[in-house]
């Protein structure tokens, strides 16, 4: 089966490519929903995978989707104009005056938390900062803010609260904004009027099951695709006539965003990308790997940074080199105890995905939730999380006291396996498998369950072989940490940012 499975995901990076080959380069199929394959987005890859042979009228469909596009990125539109209008206003900051000697750092800035927190405080890159300041070196952050409310009143004291703290924060900003005109503004509203018909252009004739489903996933993912990614590329074509940036370190799972950001400064700049991966990847999330086609499209970045040793694609034309596992400092610090009692559900990115966990875990207990910070739990189901504790505070506090931690599709599953903590991954079925781990291991520290039964009887055995085999768990657990996790020392990040 999971020979089978690594075939269909060759053939699927093959079959994807093969359309990028032939196909027009440009905005439009640099950034189209589909051919990013990001299983988060669309759902060709799981039907891809699994055979799944849609049955729908494709011009019903189309207007269908096409309006839904249209709806929705109208709104979007007006929410991009009034962050423009509030930034304009409310951002007072003084111009940046660009040295060649500044480090700039493109990431996600979540706007809630920034709020929450009332202060600007990165964790993208927390190891890197002292760094910098032991060097002496300047760093300029390259916001992506995300998390904006889609309602216009609620979006007007979030966005007063948030440039209220940028304000006052010591760091350094360039904000797409600054660099925004009103031409800009009518060639983002141009591509958001052409970006449905420009799909079809990517239709291709259909010869077989895979063609069908290409061509219906196609105009299906029409109403999934976000304005960003235009706005993305007109502030990448700004940002590629400043003289002094010569190298952008960007934080990448290549997203949509990504690709048209890199695909603008590779079309009319000479700025170097830096494509830092310093998170836990999986196999299945096909849209973070790089490949050789990525590169002759001019969408891929010129380096790619990896979070440890694990990754490494080598593909010609596209550099993978070491970098450094930023985040996860706390990691080669922690102390194994071996003695926690916890039962700790893992949430996920996806609102479903937590509440089956949830679910499937209620004849389990006492179990305690550590949520995703990017998902608010008002979102999930009330009736579920019910009498369930909630935990806040910091991963490694909680897996001090923590002897199984129950999950799919977080990466905090392979921190915990390396910090000797046995793991149960909930697959459902119909859904690809989102498995951060390998097959080392399994069975002994980590083991799969699809229902209430094989949990039960997965937690079961996990625990007795913990229990009886704490040493060969402390070899695994190792194993996992220098696989996939490179110390951020200060020589290893000095090596990773070319700033010795």
């Amino acid at each position: 089966m999971k020979t089978n499975f690594i075939y269909k995901s060759q053939k699927l990076i093959e079959y994807v490519t093969s359309i990028k080959s032939i196909k027009k380069v440009d905005i439009y199929s640099i950034c189209n929903t589909t051919l990013v394959i990001n299983p988060s987005d669309t759902d060709f890859p799981k039907n891809f995978i699994l055979g799944t042979k849609p049955q729908s009228n494709k011009l019903i469909l189309f207007l269908f989707r096409s309006i839904k596009y249209y709806l929705f990125n109208f709104i979007r539109c007006i929410l991009y104009v009034q962050t423009l209008i509030y930034y304009r206003l409310l951002y007072k900051k003084p111009e940046l005056v660009i040295s060649k000697k500044d480090l700039f750092l493109d990431i996600f800035f979540l706007v809630d938390q920034i709020i929450k927190d009332d202060e600007f405080n990165d964790k993208y890159f927390i190891s890197l900062y002292p760094v910098l300041t032991k060097k002496s070196i300047r760093c300029i952050f390259i916001p992506r803010m995300y998390g904006l409310n889609n309602n216009p009143i609620k979006l007007h004291f979030q966005l007063i609260n948030f440039f209220r703290i940028m304000n006052k924060s010591n760091s350094f900003f360039l904000f797409e904004f600054e660099l925004l005109s009103f031409k800009d503004i009518i060639e983002i509203f141009l591509y958001y009027l052409s970006y449905p018909f420009k799909t079809l252009r990517l239709l291709i004739k259909e010869k077989d099951r895979d063609d069908v489903i290409y061509n219906h996933s196609l105009i299906m993912d029409i109403s999934n695709f976000g304005l960003d990614s235009f706005t993305r590329y007109i502030f990448g074509k700004n940002i590629a006539k400043i003289k002094n940036i010569s190298r952008i370190y960007s934080w990448s799972e290549f997203h949509a965003l990504e690709r048209t950001f890199n695909y603008a400064i590779r079309e009319i700049g000479k700025i170097k990308i830096y494509a830092c991966q310093f998170f836990i990847n999986y196999h299945n999330y096909f849209s973070t790997y790089i490949h050789k086609i990525d590169n002759i499209n001019n969408c891929a970045p010129h380096v790619v940074l990896l979070n440890g040793k694990n990754g490494f694609q080598g593909e010609e034309g596209v550099e993978y080199r070491p970098g450094v596992a930023l985040r996860y400092s706390k990691l080669f610090s922690y102390e194994k105890t071996f003695t926690g009692n916890k039962i700790v559900i893992m949430g996920s990115y996806s609102v479903s995905t937590t509440n089956n966990l949830l679910k499937l875990t209620n004849q389990i207990s006492p179990v305690y939730l550590k949520n995703h910070p990017a998902v608010p739990l008002s979102s999930l189901n009330k009736s579920l999380i019910n009498g369930i504790k909630i935990l806040n505070n910091d991963i490694y506090e909680i897996f001090s006291d923590t002897k199984i931690v129950v999950g799919t599709f977080s990466g905090a599953l392979l921190e915990a396996v390396a910090c000797g903590i046995s793991v149960i991954i909930i697959k459902t079925d119909g859904e690809l498998l989102m498995n951060p781990l390998t097959d080392f291991g399994k069975g002994k520290i980590w083991n799969m369950a699809s229902n209430e039964e094989d949990l039960t009887k997965c937690f079961n055995s996990l625990i007795r072989f913990r229990e009886e085999n704490i040493t060969e768990i402390d070899l695994i657990s190792n194993w996992y940490r220098d696989k996939f996790f490179i110390e951020p020392t200060e020589i290893n990040i000095l090596k990773a940012f070319e700033l010795c």
